[in-house]
């Protein structure tokens, strides 16, 4: 019987017989791993996608976020699509984002008013409210309801008409606290000028706007004195320019005839004073007493309206009337 020898193994390398032949030598290096991107497309390994990509595990991640964008996202009609495709899309939109608001046909009325009620405008001209704080406000129902027409026909909101509405009446509030004003101070010039002519003018004047076929309106606001400084002096040298006639309507409306304006009686007084053979000066005349009184009248008359109550004593005194005015 025959027996193989089998060559003993070296305990420390493993190698059959004695030394191995590559004892000393260093070991091998790991083989690289394979560049998963050479596998792909060529076109493809250009993508930003591929570059950012550290393995093909990121780069399916973000294909796959891509692949669910596009399944939610709306694609724009190109501009041979026809209106069933553009209204779909547009419904699409709308059920996206509600907020959207689309730019309908601005010559497409029906468009333009559901714009409109999407943007807050009542049904109505009529629904819309007033702001607050005009309540009490006397307002011309006519030219409000002229006004809540043209907001409504310009497609205004609640709020855009408030907003315009407030504008407007503090405007027009301004307005006519200035007139108010401007006549308040024209009047104060006249009373100052005609002194207590002032209320004989004003009803002369009045009388003559009167005479010549004005309404009744326009005869109040003269004789008020609601027709501003300017027309107030116009509207008396009309009624001063028809002569005899005129200076009869100073009577017409119980103003006293022989009234004269602050400057008319000063005038007076200055002559008076430097005529030293009027019977003013001389006590045994006997036109003296009257003279003295007509005196005290021109100092009633030439003070005006600056002593408003010795006025009125005078106007119903029929001018003077015992008051003891010094000369």
């Amino acid at each position: 019987m025959f027996r193989l020898k089998t060559p003993l193994l070296d305990e420390e390398s493993g190698a059959a017989g004695g030394s191995p032949s590559n004892a000393g030598a260093p070991p091998a290096e790991p083989a690289a791993p394979p560049d998963w991107k050479a596998s792909l497309p060529e076109g493809v390994r250009d993508w930003q996608e591929v570059e950012t990509s550290k393995s093909p595990e990121d780069f399916y991640k973000q294909m796959e976020h891509y692949r669910s964008a596009y399944g939610r996202s709306i694609r724009v009609p190109g501009e041979d699509a026809g209106p069933e495709d553009r209204a779909k899309f547009l419904e699409k939109m709308r059920q996206a984002a509600p907020e959207l608001v689309p730019a309908p046909d601005v010559d497409d009325e029906q468009a333009m008013d559901s714009l409109y009620a999407t943007l807050g405008r009542p049904e109505k001209a009529d629904d819309y409210r007033m702001p607050e704080g005009v309540e009490n406000l006397e307002l011309d129902q006519g030219l409000l309801k002229v006004y809540k027409d043209a907001a409504h026909k310009s497609g205004l909101s609640q709020k855009q008409m408030e907003s315009v509405m407030s504008t407007f009446l503090q405007a027009e509030t301004e307005m006519l606290q200035a007139q108010e004003q401007r006549l308040a101070e024209g009047n104060a010039n006249l009373q100052q000028e005609w002194g207590l002519k002032y209320d004989q003018n004003r009803k002369s004047a009045a009388t003559i706007a009167e005479r010549f076929g004005f309404t009744q309106d326009v005869v109040n606001a003269i004789e008020s004195g609601a027709m501003g400084e300017q027309n107030m002096k116009a509207w008396l040298s009309i009624a001063q320019g028809t002569g005899n006639e005129g200076a009869n309507l100073t009577t017409e409306r119980g103003a006293v005839a022989n009234l004269m304006t602050p400057e008319e009686a000063q005038l007076q007084i200055d002559e008076i004073r430097k005529n030293k053979e009027h019977a003013y000066w001389h006590p045994g005349n006997p036109a003296h007493k009257s003279a003295r009184k007509k005196m005290r009248e021109l100092h009633v008359m030439a003070q005006g309206n600056n002593n408003r109550e010795v006025s009125l004593q005078a106007q119903t005194a029929g001018i003077g009337g015992g008051i003891n005015y010094g000369e």
